[in-house]
């Protein structure tokens, strides 16, 4: 558990490096992450629908 907390807080640590630094590669860093987990989260949900009926 200590390694992905140590993990997660050097992310945040980069992304605020990156948002002072490099607003246009933060945006575009936020809209390409939250797209992917969006797909993947909609993939589980849809493959455990078809699972269920």
């Amino acid at each position: 558990m200590g390694v992905i907390k140590k993990l997660l807080n050097n992310y945040r640590f980069l992304l605020q490096d990156l948002r002072e630094g490099h607003t246009l590669l933060f945006v575009m860093h936020v809209f390409f992450v939250g797209g992917a987990v969006l797909t993947l989260l909609l993939v589980l949900l849809f493959s455990g629908f078809r699972l269920l009926f």
